[in-house]
């Protein structure tokens, strides 16, 4: 009776740490798969900026991580084409420098930290990315620089002032 009991024993502690380990396995391959087909944890290069931001676009379409996200590169970029580096030797690589190497993720933390600092609202950036984007898909109007240039001195510029 004790060899019986001895052997149900370890069958019940075999068939427990095989669950366990098929669990642990699961979980681990869940969260591992989620991991790289997050957007935001994609790594931001000079060889997939494109795609990348192709990506952001598809994948988080208008929400408010999509602007923040924006408005971290726009500022970046603008930031880095006023620099006497830029103005010197104008290579497009210097615009980016400060988005390469960071993940989407970094960027919208950034962008939400850069709009705090700088008193931009997400809605206002949001207004500003809409009239952007109606100026670039009107082909058929003529554009008004005045009317642009008027409008940025009502609703402050993008770029933060440095």
């Amino acid at each position: 009776m004790k060899e019986n009991r001895s052997k149900n024993i370890k069958r019940i502690v075999a068939i427990a740490i095989s669950i366990i380990v098929v669990a642990v396995l699961v979980i681990g391959g869940y969260f591992i798969f989620t991991q790289n087909g997050n957007i935001r944890n994609k790594l931001i290069t000079k060889d997939n900026y494109a795609k990348i931001t192709e990506q952001v676009t598809e994948q988080l379409k208008d929400s408010d991580d999509a602007y923040y996200f924006t408005y971290a590169c726009v500022n970046h970029m603008s930031k880095a084409g006023l620099t006497e580096e830029y103005l010197n030797i104008q290579d497009d690589d210097i615009l980016y420098k400060d988005i390469y190497n960071k993940t989407v993720g970094q960027l919208i933390d950034e962008g939400k930290n850069l709009m705090s600092e700088s008193d931009m609202t997400l809605e206002k950036f949001k207004e500003q990315v809409e009239i952007i984007n109606k100026f670039s898909n009107s082909t058929n109007e003529v554009i008004d620089e005045n009317e642009v240039n008027e409008w940025i001195k009502e609703n402050n510029s993008l770029i933060n002032e440095t």
